[in-house]
């Protein structure tokens, strides 16, 4: 599946030993931690605000006997791990729910070791000032509703600037976004129908339309970058 592949290609740009210790930050029920577990060896702590998925990935990873790999409750602004912990972290789509991602970077680098990898998938976006009017009030609806807080500052060929900005050296990024436009066009036809029903049933108004709805519309303005870095 185009998922798997993603967790693939995630588990070959951290390039660490088996073995090796991993931050994945935003985990929700742990499928890219199974993937690394079991394809790369790697152990891997998952931390997430949303304890129902963590209790989902505690008996998913029971059922396929990855007990090893380390759930908690934990909000990635605040990591409760010493300095030092960890040969690599990574986000998948959750460093953009970020109230301030500055602060979570900082909390990155110190739990890495000296050389440790981060790699971040991630979305970017134009300057929302060079958006026409219409255009950036959906944007900033969307980015509203979806908890979004910090996409606003994930501008089309930033990542080198923030991590290195940040303390990590040897930032680069990677735009693949029309890789993942066969998922963006599953995720819009899926979102469309459910809207639809949820619309129908007043579940649904013009405030909280989900931000899937705008994913393949707006393909062409939207970025999904692969970014890596080290740890000095």
């Amino acid at each position: 599946s185009a998922q798997l592949e993603m967790e693939r290609k995630l588990g070959k740009t951290l390039g660490l030993p088996r073995g090796a210790k991993v931050l994945d930050a935003g985990c929700g029920y742990s499928p890219v931690a199974r993937t690394l577990t079991e394809e790369f060896g790697l152990e891997v702590t998952g931390v997430d605000l949303i304890r129902k998925r963590l209790y989902e990935g505690l008996i998913l990873n029971q059922r396929v006997n990855m007990s090893s790999i380390n759930l908690a409750s934990v909000d990635y602004h605040f990591l409760p791990f010493a300095d030092e912990s960890f040969d690599g972290a990574y986000t998948i789509e959750t460093l953009v729910h970020a109230h301030e991602f500055k602060l979570v970077l900082d909390e990155f680098l110190r739990v890495l070791k000296p050389g440790g990898k981060i790699v971040l998938f991630e979305y970017s976006i134009p300057k929302l000032a060079s958006v026409p009017a219409l255009a950036r009030n959906l944007a900033e609806r969307v980015i509203r509703n979806t908890g979004m807080a910090s996409l606003p500052y994930f501008t089309h060929g930033s990542f080198p600037m923030i991590l290195e900005g940040a303390g990590f050296e040897n930032a680069e990024a990677e735009d693949i976004s029309r890789n993942v436009y066969p998922s963006w066009f599953y995720l819009w036809k899926f979102a469309i129908r459910t809207t639809l029903e949820e619309f129908s049933r007043g579940k649904i108004s013009l405030d909280n339309i989900p931000g899937s709805m705008w994913i393949w519309p707006a393909r062409h303005k939207l970025g999904y970058n692969i970014c890596q870095a080290n740890k000095p």
